[in-house]
């Protein structure tokens, strides 16, 4: 199937996704093609809810963390504890391009409860940058983006930046 990242302001951005029931043949074409998509982009994370999909699947790029690229999928991810606060940075998405803007709220230390390609039951740590990318992710999975999480200076910032390239 030939998808396209949507972008801001798509309000199907703003969608809460469902879970996925059974990870069959079609959803496993899915996550290859967010692979692919995600890779041809640049990007070091995906959800389905941005290429139009409402199902709770994200992927993420190990090259987040200057690994080799290894792409890791999680099915219905949810965070089940998390420590500490993330420094503050500047955070991009595929569905907002070419505006960054600074995030302050992230954790620092997730552990996330998701089904791999087997249908099996992971509960995986991740810590600093990667942990920024699959909070970031599973935002996506709740209708929330990263401009939804800057302060009030980077909003005027981003209303600036959307006013100049309309």
């Amino acid at each position: 199937m030939d998808y396209k990242i949507l972008t801001y302001p798509d309000k199907e951005l703003k969608k809460v996704s469902s879970a996925v029931d059974k990870i069959d043949d079609s959803i496993l074409e899915l996550i290859d093609s967010m692979g692919r998509i995600m890779l041809k982009n640049n990007g070091i994370g995906l959800a389905a809810p941005q290429i139009g999909i409402k199902k709770r699947i994200i992927i993420v790029d190990e090259r987040a963390i200057g690994a080799n690229s290894n792409i890791i999928a999680m099915v219905n991810p949810k965070i089940v504890s998390y420590e500490s606060f993330y420094e503050e940075h500047d955070e991009g998405c595929l569905s907002v391009p070419g505006f960054y803007g600074k995030v302050n709220d992230r954790r620092r230390y997730i552990k996330v409860q998701y089904l791999d390609l087997k249908e099996q039951v992971q509960e995986v740590e991740f810590d600093n940058f990667l942990s920024v990318v699959i909070q970031h992710e599973i935002d996506h999975l709740n209708g929330i983006l990263f401009v939804d999480r800057i302060n009030f200076v980077e909003k005027l910032r981003f209303k600036k930046f959307l006013k100049e390239n309309k």
